[in-house]
């Protein structure tokens, strides 16, 4: 998240990068009943509260269920800012179970999470895992799939 929020990109400019990043994996990651659905994590380390594009979310949220339908399968936050992390506790009081289950907030202890979820050696080192990380600096954009 970081690194968006240095982009100072314009709210539809972002928007229609999500919308390109979103469609980019649903035709080339998903496998017709095998991999219908991604996870994915937020990290909003070193992020400032004031940083974080609030006004973005509902709108991505908006745009992402009714393009992408039940594609997104979970959403997990971490790194979160303990002010953002008191919002989300006041916040997971009025939101439904399906909701609990599909986004999931963590302050920095994610790691027993995402073992139990994917296991650590799916996991990049800087989440707790087994997998180097990767250097957002030398990305392959867009991404390559191996199957």
């Amino acid at each position: 998240m970081k690194k968006f929020c240095a982009e100072k990109m314009d709210e539809e400019v972002i928007l229609d990068f999500m919308d390109f990043f979103n469609s980019y994996v649903s035709i080339n990651a998903m496998v017709q009943g095998r991999v219908e659905q991604w996870v994915s994590i937020v990290d909003t380390a070193d992020v400032g509260i004031s940083e974080i594009p609030l006004f973005l979310i509902q709108k991505f949220a908006k745009r992402a269920t009714t393009n992408f339908k039940q594609r997104n399968g979970m959403t997990i936050y971490v790194n979160l800012h303990w002010m953002l992390r008191v919002a989300v506790t006041l916040l997971e009081q009025v939101l439904d179970e399906l909701q609990l289950k599909c986004n999931a907030f963590f302050k920095s202890d994610y790691t027993s999470f995402l073992d139990e979820t994917f296991g650590l050696e799916n996991v990049q080192e800087k989440y707790g895992g087994k997998l180097p990380n990767v250097d957002p600096d030398n990305v392959q954009f867009p991404p390559l799939f191996n199957f």
